[in-house]
C-alpha cells in the first residue's frame, strides 16, 4: 500500500515538472520570437516591443523558477503534493 503511494506521488511530481518544463519552454520560445519582431521592427514599434519583450522575459523566469523549485523539490516533501494537488491547475 504504501509503495502504491510513493509511485503516486513519483508520478504527481513527474507530471508537475513536466508541466513546468514545457510552461518553460513555451516562455523560452515566445521570447525568442519577440525578440525577432524587436530586432526587424521599426523605430515607431520598437519601445512596446521592448516591453512586450520585458514582460516575456518576466514569465519566462517565473516558469525557470518553478521549474527549478520543482525539480529541487526533497523527497519528504513530495507526499504533500498529493494533498496540494486538487488545487493546483495545468498550465
Amino acid at each position: 500500500m504504501i509503495e502504491d503511494r510513493n509511485a503516486d506521488v513519483t508520478g504527481l511530481w513527474e507530471c508537475l515538472v513536466d508541466d513546468a518544463y514545457r510552461a518553460w519552454l513555451g516562455a523560452e520560445d515566445e521570447c525568442d520570437r519577440i525578440l525577432q519582431v524587436w530586432f526587424n521592427g521599426s523605430d515607431d514599434t520598437n519601445e512596446i516591443v521592448y516591453l512586450v519583450y520585458r514582460a516575456a522575459l518576466d514569465r519566462e523566469e517565473v516558469c525557470a523558477r518553478e521549474l527549478q523549485r520543482l525539480w529541487e523539490l526533497p523527497d519528504a516533501d513530495r507526499g504533500n503534493l498529493v494533498h496540494q494537488a486538487p488545487t493546483m491547475g495545468r498550465s
